[in-house]
Parts: C-alpha cells; sequence; structure tokens
C-alpha cells in the first residue's frame, strides 16, 4: 500500500527523531534536526509557480497580515474566546460574564465615565477597538446630547465592556502591543528584537516552551494568556496584566493565527518536497492536520498529582540526591552541582579547546536555568516546577523526566521523585 503524503511527511519527522537520538552530542545535532524539520525545504528550491500556488492556498484559508482570517473547517470548534465559557467561571455563565466585563470596565474607566454622563464623543478607544469607536460615534449623531438617556447609556457601555475583537482588530492590537518585540509577523525579529537575551519567541513554529501540556503538545489558550498576564521573569517578555480580558484573548487569537498559518505553509512545502508536486486538496488537508494538534493539546495536560505534598526536609534531601543521581534525575550534568547551570552538559568542547553553548531549536546560544537566581520563567510554584520536569521545555534540551523509561520500561522517576526535584530546585533559590 503507497503510504498517504500525510503518512510520507510522518515517516520524514520519525527517520528524523531516531537519527537525533542516535547522535553522540544530542544538544547540537537534535538542534540541526529540529531546524530541518522545521524548514521543510528551502524557498529557493521551490519553483515560482508552487509558491504562487502556496502564497495562494494561504490566502484563501487565512487571509492576509493585514485581513486575517480563518476558513471554517469540517469539523471545526471555537477558535475564539466566550466569556459563557471561560474555565475560570467554574460553569457559572453569569460570573464568567461579570469577570469579563470588570475587566474591561477597569481598562477603559475613563471612557465609561464619559458615556455615564452622555459624552459619546469624548469616549477614546485604542486604535485596535476602532470599528467599535466609530460605532459609538455614529449612536452620538443620531442622538443629541440631551436625548442621551439611561437606556442610551447603559447601551454604549454594554457595547464598551462586552467588545471582543475581530482577528483583524486583534492583528491591529498585535501591532501595537508586540510587534516592536516579536515582529511584524511573529517571527521574533522586532525592531528591539536585538536588545533582548534571550531573543523574542518566534511563533512560526508553534513551539511554546512554557504550558502546562505534554512534551511537543501545543499550549492552550490558558498557557498563552497566562504567559501574558504574568510575563516571563529573566526576560523581557513584560506582564500586559493591565490589558482586558478582551484584548489577552484577542492576542491569544492571533498568535495562534499566526502559529497555525505558518504550520500550514510548512507542512505544504514538506509535501512538496516529498512528492515533487501538490494534490487539488493539500492546503485543505495540512489545514485539518495542524489544528488537530492544537485541539489535541485540551487533552494532553501534564498530570500533576493533587493535592501537592509538603516540601519537608527528607524530599528536599532526596531530591538532592536525585539532582546529583546519573541514573536517574541527572540535573546535575547540565545545572551543575551548585544548580547555578554550570553542568557539562551545558556547553560543547570545540577544536582548540573552545567552549561552544548549547543551542535551542532556534540555534541560539542558551544556558541552564541558574537555579539559585530563582527566576522560573515558567512559574514558581511547585506545581509549575513539577510540570517542566515532567515534561521538559520544548525548543531546549530539557528533557522531559515525566515521561522517561529505565531499562525495563518503567517510569524513571516516581510521582514523588518528581515532587522531591521539584522542591530541591525551589530550595536553591537564594
Amino acid at each position: 500500500m503507497t503510504p498517504s503524503r500525510r503518512s510520507k511527511f510522518g515517516l520524514v519527522c520519525v527517520a528524523l527523531l531516531v537519527a537525533a537520538c542516535s547522535k553522540s552530542e544530542p544538544p547540537k545535532e537534535s538542534t540541526e534536526h529540529a531546524q530541518l524539520a522545521n524548514e521543510a525545504v528551502a524557498d529557493d528550491a521551490v519553483p515560482a509557480d508552487v509558491r504562487a500556488r502556496i502564497d495562494a492556498d494561504l490566502e484563501a484559508l487565512f487571509g492576509t497580515f493585514e485581513a486575517p482570517r480563518f476558513a471554517p473547517l469540517d469539523a471545526w470548534k471555537d477558535v475564539g474566546f466566550d466569556p459563557a465559557t471561560d474555565a475560570f467561571g467554574r460553569g457559572d455563565a453569569a460570573a464568567a460574564r461579570e469577570a469579563f466585563a470588570r475587566s474591561a470596565a477597569l481598562r477603559f474607566g475613563f471612557e465609561l465615565d464619559r458615556v455615564h454622563v452622555g459624552d459619546f464623543e469624548g469616549v477614546h478607544l485604542p486604535e485596535y477597538a476602532l470599528d467599535l469607536l466609530l460605532r459609538i460615534r455614529a449612536r452620538a449623531a443620531e442622538l443629541p446630547r440631551e436625548a442621551r438617556d439611561a437606556d442610551a447609556r447603559a447601551e454604549v457601555e454594554r457595547w464598551i465592556v462586552g467588545w471582543y475583537p475581530t482577528l483583524a482588530e486583534s492583528a491591529s492590537l498585535y501591532r501595537v502591543q508586540c510587534a516592536k518585540c516579536h515582529g511584524a509577523r511573529g517571527e521574533g525579529d522586532g525592531p528591539t528584537s536585538t536588545t533582548h537575551d534571550p531573543r523574542p519567541r518566534d511563533f512560526r513554529g508553534g513551539v511554546f516552551k512554557f504550558t502546562s501540556r505534554v512534551s511537543h503538545a501545543k499550549p492552550t489558550r490558558d498557557d498563552l494568556r497566562r504567559v501574558l498576564v504574568d510575563g516571563l521573569p529573566g526576560t523581557g517578555m513584560a506582564s500586559f496584566g493591565g490589558l482586558s480580558r478582551a484584548e489577552l484573548e484577542g492576542s491569544v487569537d492571533y498568535v495562534r493565527w499566526i502559529a497555525v498559518r505558518s504550520g500550514v505553509e510548512k507542512e505544504l512545502l514538506a509535501l512538496y518536497e516529498l512528492d515533487g508536486e501538490l494534490a487539488d486538496d493539500a492546503a485543505n488537508e495540512a489545514y485539518a492536520s495542524v489544528w488537530s494538534d492544537w485541539l489535541r493539546a485540551d487533552s494532553q495536560a501534564v498530570p500533576v498529582p493533587t493535592p501537592t505534598p509538603d516540601a519537608t526536609s527528607e524530599r528536599i534531601a532526596r531530591g538532592k540526591a536525585l539532582f546529583l543521581d546519573a541514573t536517574k534525575g541527572n540535573c546535575v550534568q547540565c545545572h551543575g552541582e551548585s544548580g547555578v547551570g554550570d553542568g557539562p552538559a551545558s556547553y560543547t568542547l570545540e577544536p582548540g579547546g573552545a567552549h561552544e553553548s548549547i543551542k535551542d531549536d532556534w540555534g541560539r546560544a542558551i544556558r541552564p536555568r541558574n537555579l539559585v537566581e530563582g527566576k522560573f520563567r515558567g512559574g514558581r510554584k511547585p506545581e509549575d516546577v513539577y510540570r517542566r520536569i515532567w515534561a521538559g521545555i520544548n525548543g531546549t534540551p530539557m528533557p522531559a523526566l515525566g515521561e522517561s523509561k529505565d531499562a525495563n520500561g518503567a517510569p524513571l522517576l516516581s510521582e514523588d521523585e518528581i515532587w522531591c526535584l521539584a522542591f530541591y530546585a525551589l530550595s536553591l533559590r537564594k
């Protein structure tokens, strides 16, 4: 039986994975293979007519960067945010909508003050809420100020506190809030990107380091929102917790749009490299495949046991032993005996004895986390550190110890041993 295009693409990825795992210098080689898998085939190796075909397919499915959209799928699921189904509402739709409106009231308080006195013309909203602002202006033109009674004022207030950006508005929001670091197209190449270490995330690969999911899974909406609200300590990623919930969710929408669009583009390029042609339905198949990976993330949570056990001195001592044990945690190899990130695997020796830093999947030099500094970018709660140990850090050599097996196929570490490692890592903070 001839394998499908999707199957052949999977075989290539498996081959790359096997090759990466067989190398004597895993960090360096895995980076090279990840780049091959991500790039699929260089653009200059694609004939102009094929490139034009791919560009046309992408525009049909996703619109443009100036006017983005998601084409509907047969088995489409909600891509946006609905306050009534917000997880933080714990099933209480009224409470969820109230919290959503409250965030808008805090964000746009001055504008609401003007609405309360009927000064619709005095309302000033961000440029990415232009459609809403024009709607308010049109309402003001319909009603002279003396006719703006309580019902009219309440109507306009509901528009503001219930506003949710379209994808095009979210693109405008991104350009205002995010593009200076992450770049106009999410490539991590904004005008301030060179001033940051580590560099801003390149969203195109759909690889996000700090999530609540198993290794290599896509992030959930909650994962992306958490990074926006909390920022990433020790990096240039600041907190955007001052934005309204609508703005936060719109930002999540647009980042996912960039990643999904890029995923489809890369799969089409890979399929062309495999087959030398693209079938008529290749774009739709790639779209459904890429989107299914994002939907699957909801069922791929790291299994964090509850309740969190106590960080006893015995557990911390056990964590230290596991940290140093080459057959178990073996964290010392990268993080060093004192946890400052200077272990023997934190660099490679080049000809002449020069030290070469290990690299992430974006080809950038990185250093294992200095645990003594106490800057845990994925969160500093014990359960956050548990997830990092269990699932590793996507795009880096940090392994997923919770998924590792011993020689007999049994889990390398028990749940309690992972807790012990988490408590010991946290205890190193100065």
